[in-house]
Parts: structure tokens; C-alpha cells; sequence
């Protein structure tokens, strides 16, 4: 599949990125969420997920207290990647700070890094901070207006809420108005979507395709090239199977047919 261009920037990413949180090792609470893994087998997923094709990886400072970006910078030096050769993501934490704190972490973003830049620099969270969020995109958009980062993000804002950022942040810096978000897709209601499922394992037989690589191909396809996907991998061969999901083409049948199983 061809680059796609985030928001509004003149960044181009694949349609398919990598999720790095289980680069964290075990400083904080991630490491009750997802098995941490160590730097030889994140540079291999790393690699995995380079020769597939993947140009842009998700990190943040919560992910072991900048533990995930130092290992991910680490993972691309040893992979050849230059810096700025891909695209890097990173999110500032609001757990009780306030905005200036932003402008206060981002040297340590970058030296966490290694020379990598920040493409997309996100607010974690809507909620925790101790300042509002306007205030919090406005520190945002001094970040862009600097130089230090690219572009602006929100990261588990509902839609509503991106609405009100991305009013805020349009006053704050026209030109850096890019807001992103990211959503997991529940375990629950696995029962219901069973036939959702079979017809997902169906298509992908015909397609020589996992049942998660015709999830991803249908998510990333769905909305045009206004999605992308950023599923994480704590084996090489999980991130090569996400990279594939780029390698093959959903009839419009077979979309239709998913689209109508996930509305009942």
C-alpha cells in the first residue's frame, strides 16, 4: 500500500505502523499490562516490522518512564535506520502536572531518543492534568513552533473531546492542527461477533491471510486513507504478520460483507 499523509502535515507514514509499549521492560505498571521484552528481541521485532514495510512506531513516556523510547531508538540504530528516516510518535504523561511540564520533558523525549525527532508529539490522556487541555495544546504548539517536534496529537480522547482540542489547537497554531487518537477494540462481545469472526477467517483463506491481517486490511481500508493502525508485536513474526496486512487487497464484496456482520 502506498504512504499516507498524517492529518495535515507533510508526513508520510505506512498504513501500518508498531505499538511499543512492550519495549517498557518492567520500571512501572506496564509491565501488568503486556509481557516486557528485552532489547535483543525488540530490535528484532523492530526489524520484523522495517522489512515489512512499517515507517512509523508509537512510544511514550509512560511506557516504562521513557524505557520504550530509549529501546526503540536503540532497536533502530542497530537496524541502520538514520534519524528521521522513519516516523517516531511519543506521548507526554498528564498524571499531575501541569502544562508547562510539557515544555520542561521535552528534552528528555528527545535525549531519550537518541537523535530520532518527534514526528507526532501527543497528549497522553484527557484527564490527570492539573492544567486545562487548551492550555496543555497551546504548550503543544510552542513545541511545533520551535522546531522540537513536528506535529500535534491526542492520544484516548473521545470524539467529542477531539473536537474541543482540535478547536483549541486550530487558535493555538494553525499550522500543527493534527489530532490523533487511538482506540483498543474490547475482548467483550467476542460471543456476538463470532459470525463477524468466521467470515473474516473465511476471506482470509482466500487471500493466503490471518484473520487479524483481514481485520487490519478491512480497518485500514474502511475510511479511505483517513486510518491508520498501530498494533503492537513482542515477536518478530507478530510484526511481520501486521506488516502483511499491507500485501493484499479486500474485494468491495468482501468489505461489504464485513461491514454489514459488524452492525448486527
Amino acid at each position: 500500500m502506498e504512504a499516507r499523509r498524517l492529518g495535515r502535515t507533510d508526513i508520510e507514514i505506512s498504513p501500518i505502523g508498531l505499538g511499543c509499549m512492550q519495549f517498557a521492560g518492567t520500571a512501572n505498571y506496564t509491565r501488568l499490562i503486556i509481557n516486557p521484552i528485552g532489547q535483543e528481541t525488540a530490535t528484532s521485532v523492530v526489524r520484523a516490522a522495517l522489512d515489512g514495510g512499517v515507517t512509523w512506531f508509537d512510544t511514550a513516556e509512560m511506557y516504562g518512564r521513557g524505557q520504550s523510547e530509549q529501546a526503540l531508538a536503540a532497536a533502530l540504530d542497530e537496524c541502520g535506520i538514520a534519524p528521521g528516516q522513519v516516523t517516531v510518535a511519543t506521548k507526554w504523561t498528564p498524571h499531575l502536572r501541569t502544562a508547562a511540564s510539557i515544555t520542561r520533558t521535552i528534552g528528555e523525549r528527545l535525549a531519550r531518543l537518541r537523535g530520532h525527532p518527534v514526528g507526532l508529539h501527543q497528549i497522553h490522556m484527557p484527564m490527570g492534568s492539573l492544567s486545562s487541555i487548551p492550555a496543555q495544546l497551546k504548550a503543544m504548539a510552542q513545541l511545533v513552533r520551535s522546531g522540537r517536534i513536528r506535529a500535534v496529537g491526542v492520544s484516548n480522547f473521545s470524539a467529542r473531546q477531539m473536537v474541543l482540542a482540535h478547536r483549541a489547537l486550530a487558535r493555538s497554531a494553525p499550522p500543527a492542527r493534527r489530532l490523533f487518537s487511538r482506540n483498543v477494540l474490547s475482548a467483550q462481545g467476542l460471543a456476538r461477533t463470532r459470525p463477524l469472526i468466521e467470515a473474516m477467517r473465511r476471506i482470509g483463506d482466500g487471500h493466503g491471510a490471518t484473520i487479524s491481517q483481514v481485520a487490519l486490511n478491512w480497518l485500514i481500508t474502511r475510511y479511505g486513507d483517513t486510518v491508520v493502525a498501530i498494533p503492537g508485536a513482542s515477536k518478530p513474526r507478530q510484526a511481520a504478520e501486521a506488516a502483511g496486512a499491507m500485501g493484499f487487497a479486500l474485494t468491495d464484496a468482501e468489505r461489504g460483507t464485513l461491514d454489514e456482520l459488524s452492525l448486527t
